[in-house]
Order: structure tokens, then C-alpha cells, then sequence
């Protein structure tokens, strides 16, 4: 049986002005998003299938995390994104963020079950998808917004505001619930070194000291676009 649930929302678009960037800020996705974000308390819990920072993205949700934010990001790890590019670019922030007390979980590509459809993460060869962020377990946003430079200065993007307690908490229980069973958890060990802990079973956590990957191809590939000056178009 469905369940419908009549909740305050409103629809968030880029004005078509901003593909030729006459768009006054405050009007686009970005402007009219970024008070709620920076207005988080307790969580911002944040899924997005391209996720690259910059400089500006790691002061954001560094700077919420030090002020007691509990802040959590969902991405594509290398084997599951499908644009290495991004993933590449993605990486160069991962160290800053994690510095800053901001969890980083890396989407495995071999874990595709039917709980990743509850998630709303069902999607071609075990990539993520989902662009969609959780604030205080009230505020719910899903939409075509990826936390990267494209989706806040190019393209013109749109999403659904959702004001609801009882939805933003559901979504973010069954967010923290499932990270464990579908993503490795990005961490730092002592001396500074990446660490990906992948969770197999109640009883078994496999660390991986290096980044877990299936191709070398794909591995260097994404290292040489890490070294193009692209991050800006990405």
C-alpha cells in the first residue's frame, strides 16, 4: 500500500538567464538553497553522484562541521562513477575535507540490492545517481542539482524543497542506516593516508590501505584528468 503525505514544498529552478550568466545569484537553484544550508544545527547529510568542492565547497561544509554540524557526503567511488573526469577532481579535496571532520562514503559498485531502490540509488552497473541533501532532519531536497561547479555556475538545474520533519527524518534514517551496507567509509589514518573501510557483514570489516579499484586503467585515467585545469567546467 502507498502512502501519501500532503507536506509543504516548492519547486527551485534556475532562471534561464543563467546559461548566459545574466542570472542574479540569489535567483538561481544555489542562491535560494545556500541559507538553508548554512542554517544547519545538528546534520546535513548530502547525496550527489558528482561531487567536487573546490576550495569553496570545503570551507562550506568544513565550516558547519566546526561548528558542531554532524555533515555527511555520498559519492561515486572510482569503480562506480561514470565520469572518471569528475571522480578525478572529486579526489583532489578529499584530504581537506576529511581534515575538516566531514564524512566522505564512496558508493561500492558491488553491492546492488533491493535496499539501494528503497534509497532511490537503483541505477546502471551499480552508480549512484541521487542528487538529494537532508538538514536537521526537516528540510529534504531532491532534485537535478549535483554539488559541483557545472551545476551551480553552467547548467540550469531544478529541484523540490520539501519542509516536512516526518519525511526529512525518514530519508536520513534510512540514508544512515544503509551507508554501511552500500559505501566505503573514506577515512584518515595517523600519518595522513586515505583508509576505506568496507563493511561485509555484521561481524566483518575489511580496510583497504589503498583505494579500492578494479581497473588500473581507470585508475590512471583519472589521476591524468586530476592534472588537467578543469574543475572549474566539471
Amino acid at each position: 500500500e502507498t502512502r501519501l503525505d500532503w507536506v509543504p514544498a516548492r519547486v527551485i529552478a534556475d532562471p534561464v538567464e543563467k546559461s548566459s550568466r545574466r542570472a542574479r545569484s540569489s535567483d538561481t537553484v544555489t542562491g535560494q538553497i545556500l541559507p538553508y544550508i548554512t542554517g544547519a544545527r545538528e546534520e546535513l547529510f548530502v547525496s550527489s553522484a558528482y561531487f567536487v568542492p573546490l576550495r569553496q565547497g570545503v570551507d562550506l561544509l568544513g565550516g558547519l562541521a566546526e561548528r558542531g554540524v554532524e555533515v555527511t557526503v555520498l559519492t561515486n567511488s572510482m569503480d562506480s562513477t561514470d565520469v572518471l573526469s569528475v571522480y578525478g577532481h572529486y579526489a583532489l579535496w578529499r584530504n581537506a575535507l576529511l581534515r575538516r571532520d566531514v564524512a566522505l562514503w564512496e558508493l561500492r559498485a558491488d553491492s546492488a540490492r533491493p535496499d539501494r531502490d528503497r534509497l532511490g540509488l537503483g541505477a546502471s552497473q551499480s552508480s549512484l545517481h541521487t542528487k538529494a541533501f537532508a538538514i536537521d532532519r526537516r528540510h529534504l531536497f531532491v532534485g537535478s542539482f549535483n554539488w559541483d561547479p557545472r551545476s551551480v555556475w553552467i547548467n540550469t538545474e531544478m529541484g523540490i524543497l520539501i519542509d516536512s520533519p516526518a519525511l526529512a527524518t525518514e530519508a536520513t534514517e534510512l540514508f544512515s542506516k544503509t551507508l554501511v551496507e552500500n559505501a566505503y567509509r573514506v577515512t584518515l589514518n595517523d600519518e595522513g593516508d586515505l583508509l576505506w573501510e568496507e563493511r561485509r557483514d555484521a561481524r566483518t570489516l575489511v580496510l583497504h590501505r589503498g583505494e579500492p579499484i578494479d581497473s588500473h586503467w581507470r585508475a590512471l585515467m583519472s589521476r591524468l584528468y586530476a592534472l588537467l585545469p578543469i574543475g572549474g567546467q566539471l
